[in-house]
């Protein structure tokens, strides 16, 4: 469980060198472990109702989390639930900290000293020692996405993707989707979050199976209104060209999907 005087410095972290150490918002806010739990939620830093509580994941995005979570079958108690950044920082945006070390550091090359490390790099060695427990690694936005993986894409880019590693000195399943913040500002992405997780679960548990899809090529009209017209949820559409510009290429091929993961059992 959280502790409410955790210390990061007793998992390793460099506090003395962050940046954060003197524009935090409160406190640091330790991991939660749950006793059993093989899966490790990884987020990015903890939001004012984290830092009042003194736990991770218990404001807006905990609970979107939360919600998620059981509509698959899983509950907090059964998950580790950790951010890549201990201290919340200020106006709760780690680019803009990011953007200010930038500068700071500009000005240190200027005066041949070394970078200022950033926040991440200096909790990096807290965070390998707390997720070196979890075979099974839910990366939640592109900040953990980028601390649990070789890969520098955004988030929308890789979400969903099954990746094999070992991020923190064990091999793990990795998994990211959408940060549950991201959601809880845009609800219309509830639904892939929900998928997302139900896939990673089923992935942990071995029990993904996947089963070829219906391809209809150079459809009708009439069939393309019956696929459209099925209720479907969300669709993905995808256009290929023969040229990379745009105003001289020429129309390959559209190609539309329903969007359902075609991995269940």
């Amino acid at each position: 469980m959280a502790r409410d005087d955790y210390d990061p410095r007793e998992w390793g972290a460099e506090c003395d060198r962050c940046i954060l150490r003197k524009l935090r918002t409160g406190k640091p806010v330790g991991p939660e472990f749950n006793h059993g739990a093989t899966v490790g939620l990884l987020g990015e830093a903890p939001g004012s109702d984290e830092v009042r509580e003194g736990r991770p994941f218990v404001g807006a995005s905990g609970l979107e989390a939360g919600r998620n979570l059981s509509d698959n079958g899983v509950w907090r108690n059964q998950v580790g639930w950790h951010n890549v950044v201990a201290c919340q920082p200020p106006g709760n945006s780690l680019y803009g900290v990011l953007q200010q070390l930038r500068k700071i550091n500009k000005a240190r090359a200027n005066d041949s000293l070394p970078p200022q490390p950033t926040p991440m790099e200096c909790c990096r060695p807290r965070l390998v020692a707390e997720m070196a427990r979890y075979p099974h690694i839910l990366v939640l936005g592109a900040t953990a996405l980028h601390a649990a993986t070789n890969v520098r894409k955004g988030i929308l880019d890789t979400r969903g993707a099954l990746f094999e590693g070992a991020p923190f000195g064990q091999d793990a399943k990795i998994m990211p989707t959408v940060h549950p913040a991201f959601v809880a500002r845009a609800k219309r992405w509830r639904v892939v979050l929900r998928d997302d997780i139900g896939r990673a679960f089923r992935w942990f548990r071995d029990e993904l199976r996947w089963v070829e899809p219906h391809i209809y090529y150079t459809p009708t009209a009439q069939q393309l209104r019956t696929f459209l017209g099925t209720g479907e949820r969300y669709w993905i559409s995808d256009v290929e060209t023969d040229a990379l510009e745009c105003l001289t290429a020429k129309l390959r091929c559209v190609a539309i999907s329903d969007g359902v993961f075609r991995d269940k059992p």
